[in-house]
């Protein structure tokens, strides 16, 4: 997601990897955003990976909040071109981009802790050495490694953060596949701030 600025008007620019089919309840939310703001002008909807879209996107927005990427570990061991595709090649398309279009966009990368593999000790921390244990914590490595590149040498100025155990204890999650509530809530009742 991007927002133009933080001004008390934010607009919304919902881009995905359509690598694979959504599942029934992500559809479902998406359904009721396009019904409520993508038919009214609103927000636009596209591919990560579709460079022609991603110019024009992300021209405008001086914040870029990069949700994309796929979380199934035991997906990306089944099928790890698709793993590939989604958090290393969109990475690129995002950051080549934002490179070409819109230098001065600050990124906000969701990178994930399981890049550690098994913590060695605990509380983990960044000086903890990185030993992803599946295909997915590899290409999630790569895709925050390449937004620390595209930082260090093309002047993007990019950020990771490491996201861990971000449903909370209670919040059942059966599947990478499937939005927290909250999410849902979020994208569909315009409660993105709380």
């Amino acid at each position: 997601m991007a927002a133009p600025g933080l001004d008390s008007r934010w607009s919304r620019t919902i881009l995905r990897c359509l690598a694979r089919e959504p599942s029934r309840r992500f559809q479902s939310a998406l359904d009721a955003f396009e019904t409520r703001h993508i038919n009214s002008g609103e927000t636009d909807v596209a591919d990560v990976r579709d460079e022609h879209s991603m110019k024009y996107l992300v021209k405008s927005h001086e914040m870029f909040f990069n949700l994309a990427g796929q979380t199934s570990h035991l997906d990306s061991m089944s099928d790890p071109y698709t793993d590939l595709d989604i958090n290393c090649r969109a990475q690129l398309s995002i950051l080549e981009s934002c490179r070409r279009n819109n230098r001065d966009i600050r990124i906000v990368y969701a990178s994930t802790r399981q890049i550690y593999g098994r913590p060695e000790y605990v509380p983990v921390d960044e000086r903890h050495l990185l030993q992803p244990t599946d295909v997915n914590g590899i290409n999630k490595m790569a895709g925050e490694w390449y937004h620390i590149l595209y930082s260090r040498v093309h002047g993007v100025r990019a950020c990771a953060l490491r996201l861990t155990n971000t449903y909370g204890p209670r919040q059942l999650v059966r599947s990478d596949r499937v939005l927290g509530r909250e999410h849902d809530d979020a994208v569909v009742h315009d409660d993105l701030l709380g």
